[in-house]
């Protein structure tokens, strides 16, 4: 069925220092109706850091409110 969710994607970027910054990303579902819902949700991101993917490193992080990835570029 249709309309049974509302959904909404949002990106922010917060400049922290010289060649540093922190990308965050927020995925809200919103169930529309009473009945139960089951929503598989798959997420790919393949940032280029400095224009360049040859160097880029990420690694998990933690973080109390979701997940956080760690991403630098050594040659920046």
């Amino acid at each position: 069925a249709t309309g049974q969710f509302s959904a909404a994607l949002s990106f922010e970027v917060i400049d922290s220092g010289t060649s540093r910054g922190n990308l965050f990303q927020n995925l809200r579902i919103t169930n529309t109706t009473a009945a139960p819902l089951t929503i598989d949700i798959f997420h790919y991101a393949d940032l280029d850091l400095g224009g360049t993917a040859g160097n880029d490193r990420a690694a998990l992080g933690t973080n109390p409110d979701g997940i956080q990835i760690n991403m630098s570029d050594p040659s920046q």
